[in-house]
């Protein structure tokens, strides 16, 4: 399959046809990530959102390339592809039992979040991901706790809410 041919468009409809032709197919599905790892504009974005319709129907095969994915996260400069793989990620987070893989999730969605400049949804997505994590990782609940107080001085109105609710169910819940 030529991607470059085939997304010619952002719709819904044609990201679904797509993610349906690929479904368990390991050989296109490796095709359209090295497609998206190529950040040709739009195209890449349009092919990372087949790779999150994918997650959700196919998340085996989307597991299968998960450290690829997140080796190439940091470096990625089309953000629209990074929110993609980051939502991918958190719809198959509790799928991940590799301690290893959760270890470097967890540092990119930790220096996302810090990093003032980068979109708020990438940002917002880490937090998630960061979330669904202390339910298997506690332990990480003090950093997580001290990161969301500072975002409490962000000029994001969505992210300072977030971290007000966030942290009130950490001082609730989990003491």
């Amino acid at each position: 399959m030529i991607f470059k041919e085939v997304l010619v468009d952002s719709s819904a409809q044609l990201i679904q046809l797509v993610a349906n032709e690929i479904d368990d197919n390991e050989i296109l599905f490796n095709e359209l990530l090295l497609f998206c790892f190529e950040e040709k504009k739009q195209f890449s974005n349009r092919a990372s959102r087949v790779v999150e319709k994918i997650s959700l129907t196919q998340p085996k095969l989307f597991l299968k390339n998960i450290d690829k994915i997140v080796e190439k996260l940091p470096h990625l400069k089309d953000k629209s592809v990074v929110r993609n793989f980051l939502q991918a990620i958190f719809n198959n987070i509790q799928f991940i039992e590799d301690e290893n893989q959760l270890g470097r999730i967890l540092n990119v969605c930790f220096l996302n979040i810090n990093n003032a400049y980068l979109p708020i949804a990438l940002r917002y997505y880490s937090i998630k991901i960061i979330d669904k994590l202390t339910i298997k990782f506690p332990e990480i609940i003090p950093e997580f706790k001290e990161t969301l107080q500072l975002l409490l001085n962000d000029e994001s109105v969505g992210l300072k809410g977030y971290s007000i609710k966030l942290l009130k169910y950490y001082s609730q819940k989990r003491n």
